[in-house]
């Protein structure tokens, strides 16, 4: 892989777009920058973009479970 995208997790509007931008490989990225609340949420969100065949490796960065 020549080049990862990295797409905030928090932003399940961009993961679609992400797709097309020509990166070999999706990152998306539920680290530090989305709040915990949100987390539970967009777990989901990524779980039901990730179901999906989208062309190109889509990997997800998480926290620890301890946080």
């Amino acid at each position: 892989m020549r080049s990862l995208l990295f797409v905030p997790g928090d932003r399940p509007d961009r993961f679609s777009k992400a797709t097309a931008s020509g990166a070999d490989a999706l990152i998306l990225d539920l680290e530090d920058s989305v709040s915990l609340g949100r987390k539970i949420d967009l777990r989901q969100e990524i779980s039901e973009f990730t179901s999906i065949e989208q062309g190109l490796p889509v990997f997800v960065r998480v926290n620890s479970t301890t946080k």
